[in-house]
């Protein structure tokens, strides 16, 4: 008697699982394909909040500006740009990660590989 009504609730999850559209919402592969930005977009993006800061010379802003050595900023003032590049594009960048951000162009290569950026 108990194995009949065990097979239904089976069947039922079974079903649940099939469904395309529960497939599509939780496959992890179906969500990270296609949400890369391209790099033409996130080198827009990057230079636009860095000409935006006051502690930079909008001039002085290209895709191989180094943070200390051409924008003449601190350690202070990157670790501020990596905050507003993370508000820009809606993530949180871990310490480890952020500390290596010392460019545009390695601000660029981390946006562009990163899915979740929006």
């Amino acid at each position: 008697m108990f194995r009949l009504v065990a097979k239904p609730s089976i069947k039922s999850a079974a079903t649940l699982f099939a469904r395309p559209s529960f497939n599509r919402y939780y496959s992890v592969n179906a969500a990270a394909q296609g949400s890369f930005l391209s790099k033409d977009e996130v080198t827009e993006r990057i230079i636009n909040v860095l000409k935006k800061h006051e502690k930079v010379d909008p001039t002085k802003v290209a895709p191989s500006s180094h943070f200390v050595n051409d924008l003449a900023l601190d350690s202070l003032d990157s670790t501020e740009v990596v905050m507003e590049v993370e508000n820009e594009f809606g993530i949180e960048i871990p310490d480890e990660e952020a500390f290596k951000l010392q460019s545009v162009e390695d601000c660029i290569k981390y946006i562009s590989s990163n899915p979740m950026a929006k």
